[in-house]
Protein backbone atom coordinates (compact mmCIF):
# COMPACT_ATOMS: atom_id res chain seq x y z
CA UNK A 1 0.00 0.00 0.00
CA UNK A 2 1.62 3.56 -1.32
CA UNK A 3 1.29 6.53 1.76
CA UNK A 4 -1.43 8.91 1.54
CA UNK A 5 -0.87 11.96 -0.51
CA UNK A 6 -0.32 14.37 3.09
CA UNK A 7 2.30 11.95 3.86
CA UNK A 8 0.40 9.94 6.57
CA UNK A 9 0.67 6.10 6.13
CA UNK A 10 -1.84 3.98 5.76
CA UNK A 11 -2.49 2.42 8.97
CA UNK A 12 -1.89 5.47 10.63
CA UNK A 13 -4.89 6.40 8.80
CA UNK A 14 -6.93 3.05 9.82
CA UNK A 15 -6.46 3.24 12.84
CA UNK A 16 -6.92 6.87 13.61
CA UNK A 17 -10.44 6.17 11.90
CA UNK A 18 -11.56 2.87 13.92
CA UNK A 19 -10.25 4.85 17.45
CA UNK A 20 -12.67 7.82 16.49
CA UNK A 21 -15.25 4.91 15.92
CA UNK A 22 -15.63 3.16 19.48
CA UNK A 23 -16.60 6.80 20.92
CA UNK A 24 -20.12 6.59 18.67
CA UNK A 25 -20.59 3.09 19.02
CA UNK A 26 -19.85 3.04 22.79
CA UNK A 27 -22.82 5.78 22.73
CA UNK A 28 -25.12 3.49 20.64
CA UNK A 29 -24.78 0.51 22.85
CA UNK A 30 -24.84 2.32 26.02
CA UNK A 31 -28.20 4.45 25.18
CA UNK A 32 -29.58 0.70 23.88
CA UNK A 33 -28.92 -0.63 26.96
CA UNK A 34 -30.29 2.06 29.42
CA UNK A 35 -33.60 1.66 27.13
CA UNK A 36 -33.50 -1.92 27.93
CA UNK A 37 -33.40 -1.15 31.42
CA UNK A 38 -35.50 1.45 32.29
CA UNK A 39 -38.07 1.06 29.60
CA UNK A 40 -38.06 -2.53 28.88
CA UNK A 41 -41.18 -3.28 31.18
CA UNK A 42 -43.21 -0.66 28.15
CA UNK A 43 -41.96 -1.83 25.44
CA UNK A 44 -43.70 -3.96 22.75
CA UNK A 45 -42.68 -7.63 22.09
CA UNK A 46 -41.29 -5.20 18.55
CA UNK A 47 -39.67 -2.85 20.29
CA UNK A 48 -37.53 -5.21 22.50
CA UNK A 49 -36.27 -7.18 19.40
CA UNK A 50 -35.47 -4.01 18.19
CA UNK A 51 -33.75 -3.30 21.13
CA UNK A 52 -31.55 -6.38 20.68
CA UNK A 53 -30.91 -6.12 17.24
CA UNK A 54 -29.10 -2.67 17.84
CA UNK A 55 -27.31 -4.25 20.72
CA UNK A 56 -26.38 -7.37 18.83
CA UNK A 57 -24.88 -4.90 15.36
CA UNK A 58 -23.38 -2.73 18.28
CA UNK A 59 -21.35 -5.78 19.44
CA UNK A 60 -20.37 -7.09 16.26
CA UNK A 61 -19.49 -3.47 15.02
CA UNK A 62 -17.04 -3.47 17.96
CA UNK A 63 -15.55 -6.50 16.92
CA UNK A 64 -14.77 -5.43 13.33
CA UNK A 65 -13.18 -2.49 15.33
CA UNK A 66 -11.25 -4.17 17.04
CA UNK A 67 -10.18 -7.04 14.19
CA UNK A 68 -9.66 -3.54 12.13
CA UNK A 69 -7.07 -2.34 14.65
CA UNK A 70 -5.46 -5.13 14.25
CA UNK A 71 -5.12 -5.16 10.90
CA UNK A 72 -3.55 -1.73 10.64
CA UNK A 73 -1.17 -2.43 13.60
CA UNK A 74 0.74 -4.84 11.18
CA UNK A 75 1.73 -1.73 8.38
CA UNK A 76 4.09 -0.76 11.02
CA UNK A 77 4.65 -4.14 12.54
CA UNK A 78 8.95 -4.40 13.62
CA UNK A 79 9.30 -8.09 13.42
CA UNK A 80 11.84 -9.87 15.90
CA UNK A 81 12.76 -13.40 14.79
CA UNK A 82 13.13 -15.77 17.90
CA UNK A 83 12.73 -19.74 18.34
CA UNK A 84 9.30 -20.37 18.13
CA UNK A 85 7.30 -23.68 19.50
CA UNK A 86 4.61 -24.34 16.72
CA UNK A 87 2.99 -26.59 18.91
CA UNK A 88 2.44 -24.88 21.52
CA UNK A 89 0.90 -21.86 19.52
CA UNK A 90 -1.56 -24.18 17.53
CA UNK A 91 -3.09 -25.88 20.79
CA UNK A 92 -3.29 -22.62 22.53
CA UNK A 93 -5.28 -20.95 19.20
CA UNK A 94 -7.46 -23.99 19.19
CA UNK A 95 -8.17 -24.04 22.90
CA UNK A 96 -8.77 -20.33 22.65
CA UNK A 97 -11.24 -20.72 19.73
CA UNK A 98 -13.40 -23.57 21.04
CA UNK A 99 -14.36 -23.84 24.79
CA UNK A 100 -14.10 -26.87 26.44
CA UNK A 101 -18.21 -27.74 26.35
CA UNK A 102 -17.63 -27.39 22.14
CA UNK A 103 -14.74 -29.44 21.95
CA UNK A 104 -16.75 -32.67 22.00
CA UNK A 105 -17.91 -32.20 18.38
CA UNK A 106 -14.37 -31.72 17.17
CA UNK A 107 -11.73 -34.15 16.20
CA UNK A 108 -8.67 -32.15 16.53
CA UNK A 109 -5.32 -33.98 15.28
CA UNK A 110 -2.16 -31.92 16.10
CA UNK A 111 0.66 -33.39 14.38
CA UNK A 112 4.13 -32.41 15.48
CA UNK A 113 5.18 -29.23 14.11
CA UNK A 114 8.83 -27.76 13.47
CA UNK A 115 10.31 -25.38 15.52
CA UNK A 116 9.95 -21.73 13.46
CA UNK A 117 12.23 -18.89 13.94
CA UNK A 118 10.04 -16.44 13.82
CA UNK A 119 7.81 -13.28 15.37
CA UNK A 120 6.08 -14.87 18.19
CA UNK A 121 3.26 -11.63 18.26
CA UNK A 122 2.61 -12.18 14.21
CA UNK A 123 2.75 -16.24 14.80
CA UNK A 124 0.18 -15.92 17.32
CA UNK A 125 -2.34 -14.29 15.24
CA UNK A 126 -1.65 -16.31 12.10
CA UNK A 127 -2.36 -19.26 13.73
CA UNK A 128 -5.49 -17.57 15.62
CA UNK A 129 -7.49 -16.83 12.48
CA UNK A 130 -6.79 -19.73 10.11
CA UNK A 131 -7.51 -22.24 13.56
CA UNK A 132 -10.94 -20.10 14.00
CA UNK A 133 -11.35 -19.95 10.47
CA UNK A 134 -11.22 -23.92 10.32
CA UNK A 135 -13.71 -23.67 13.35
CA UNK A 136 -15.87 -21.55 11.96
CA UNK A 137 -16.45 -22.96 8.72
CA UNK A 138 -16.97 -26.75 9.60
CA UNK A 139 -19.38 -25.52 12.53
CA UNK A 140 -22.35 -26.96 10.67
CA UNK A 141 -21.12 -30.12 10.97
CA UNK A 142 -22.52 -32.76 13.60
CA UNK A 143 -19.01 -33.99 13.63
CA UNK A 144 -16.26 -31.90 12.51
CA UNK A 145 -11.99 -32.65 12.49
CA UNK A 146 -9.33 -30.42 11.91
CA UNK A 147 -5.71 -31.18 11.21
CA UNK A 148 -2.67 -29.42 12.06
CA UNK A 149 0.72 -30.54 10.02
CA UNK A 150 4.06 -28.59 9.75
CA UNK A 151 6.50 -30.11 7.99
CA UNK A 152 10.37 -29.25 6.40
CA UNK A 153 10.15 -28.74 2.48
CA UNK A 154 13.65 -27.66 0.76
CA UNK A 155 14.05 -24.51 2.42
CA UNK A 156 10.35 -23.71 3.54
CA UNK A 157 8.61 -24.55 6.87
CA UNK A 158 5.27 -25.76 5.64
CA UNK A 159 2.03 -25.39 8.20
CA UNK A 160 -1.15 -26.47 7.69
CA UNK A 161 -4.38 -26.02 8.84
CA UNK A 162 -7.06 -28.49 7.17
CA UNK A 163 -10.73 -28.98 7.53
CA UNK A 164 -13.73 -31.21 6.15
CA UNK A 165 -16.44 -27.84 6.34
CA UNK A 166 -18.10 -25.98 3.52
CA UNK A 167 -14.92 -25.61 1.45
CA UNK A 168 -14.21 -23.53 -1.69
CA UNK A 169 -14.27 -22.55 -5.01
CA UNK A 170 -10.52 -22.64 -6.15
CA UNK A 171 -11.61 -19.81 -8.72
CA UNK A 172 -11.74 -17.74 -5.96
CA UNK A 173 -8.41 -18.95 -4.23
CA UNK A 174 -6.88 -15.29 -4.72
CA UNK A 175 -9.75 -12.95 -3.36
CA UNK A 176 -9.85 -15.20 0.13
CA UNK A 177 -7.04 -13.33 1.49
CA UNK A 178 -8.01 -10.09 -0.03
CA UNK A 179 -9.14 -7.60 3.38
CA UNK A 180 -13.30 -7.88 3.60
CA UNK A 181 -13.16 -9.98 1.18
CA UNK A 182 -15.97 -12.63 2.03
CA UNK A 183 -17.30 -15.55 0.02
CA UNK A 184 -20.32 -16.61 1.96
CA UNK A 185 -22.84 -14.33 3.58
CA UNK A 186 -22.67 -12.87 6.86
CA UNK A 187 -25.68 -14.73 7.43
CA UNK A 188 -24.19 -18.01 6.57
CA UNK A 189 -20.65 -17.45 8.95
CA UNK A 190 -20.16 -14.23 11.19
CA UNK A 191 -16.85 -12.95 10.96
CA UNK A 192 -15.30 -9.43 10.07
CA UNK A 193 -13.76 -10.57 6.69
CA UNK A 194 -10.19 -9.52 7.94
CA UNK A 195 -8.97 -12.83 9.48
CA UNK A 196 -6.80 -14.67 6.29
CA UNK A 197 -5.88 -11.11 5.41
CA UNK A 198 -4.24 -10.85 8.87
CA UNK A 199 -2.73 -13.96 8.44
CA UNK A 200 -1.47 -13.06 4.94
CA UNK A 201 0.05 -9.76 6.26
CA UNK A 202 1.84 -11.18 9.63
CA UNK A 203 3.16 -14.25 7.03
CA UNK A 204 4.53 -11.59 4.56
CA UNK A 205 6.27 -9.33 7.30
CA UNK A 206 8.54 -12.52 8.16
CA UNK A 207 9.27 -13.13 4.58
CA UNK A 208 6.64 -15.95 4.06
CA UNK A 209 3.65 -16.47 1.82
CA UNK A 210 0.48 -18.36 2.58
CA UNK A 211 -1.84 -21.11 0.94
CA UNK A 212 -5.22 -22.19 0.37
CA UNK A 213 -6.58 -25.29 -1.52
CA UNK A 214 -10.38 -26.33 -1.87
CA UNK A 215 -13.52 -27.74 -3.12
CA UNK A 216 -17.22 -26.73 -2.36
CA UNK A 217 -18.74 -29.20 0.28
CA UNK A 218 -15.40 -31.37 0.88
CA UNK A 219 -13.33 -28.91 2.98
CA UNK A 220 -10.29 -26.79 2.84
CA UNK A 221 -6.53 -26.17 4.17
CA UNK A 222 -5.19 -23.04 4.87
CA UNK A 223 -1.93 -22.37 6.04
CA UNK A 224 1.89 -20.69 5.58
CA UNK A 225 5.11 -21.24 4.72
CA UNK A 226 8.38 -19.45 6.25
CA UNK A 227 11.86 -19.65 5.37
CA UNK A 228 13.45 -22.45 7.15
CA UNK A 229 17.12 -20.83 7.83
CA UNK A 230 17.90 -20.89 11.19
CA UNK A 231 15.07 -23.02 12.49
CA UNK A 232 14.47 -25.89 14.04
CA UNK A 233 13.19 -29.47 12.81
Amino acid sequence: MSARPDGEEPGDFISALAHDLRAPLRAIDGFARIVEEDEGGRLSEEGRKSMEIIRANAARMGELIERLLAYARLASAEVELLEVDMESFALGAYREAVPPEGRARIEFDLARLPVAAGDPRLLKQAWANLISNAVKFSSKRERARIEIRGERLGDELVYTVRDDGVGFDMRYRDKLFGAFQRLHSAREFDGSGLGLAIVRRAVALQGGRVLAEGEPGRGAVFGFALPAAGAGT
